[in-house]
């Protein structure tokens, strides 16, 4: 009995990462962000650029890449890794001149449903991405 009741608090706190969930999930937040997926609303400063970001979609591979299209075709690569406490998305661009280091907090991370915040000084952007 004490084992099925550690076992279902394990899977209950397993999914309690994000502000707007999911609350429970059997799949790990490695499994669930390894998808493709498009952007379905962008705000800068609470205004929409969704529009900027049509036919735009990144892909989050197995191995720690990420590729970010725009109509097909390769814009940038990257790495990508989770912090230690899966609440932040680390990517890191290699780019002609230097190097470029961007991290998103992970505000909702379901199967089909992505969604991130990025500030940088005074701008706050909100992605929503859905499965591509």
């Amino acid at each position: 009995m004490k084992i099925k009741t550690l076992l279902l608090l394990l899977i209950l706190l397993s999914g309690c990462y994000y502000d707007d969930g999911p609350i429970v999930s059997l799949r790990t937040p490695e499994k669930r962000l390894i998808n493709k997926w498009k952007y379905s609303h962008v705000t800068v400063n609470g205004s929409d650029v969704t529009k900027q970001y049509e036919n735009r979609y990144i892909e989050f591979k197995k191995d720690n890449t990420a590729a970010f299209f725009f109509k097909d075709l390769l814009i940038n690569d990257a790495k990508w890794k989770f912090s230690d406490d899966y609440r932040y998305i680390y990517l890191s661009f290699a780019l002609k001149n230097n190097d470029l280091k961007k991290e998103y907090y992970i505000l909702k991370l379901r199967k089909e449903e992505l969604w991130l915040k990025k500030d940088s000084g005074d701008t706050s952007t909100y992605y929503k991405l859905e499965e591509y």
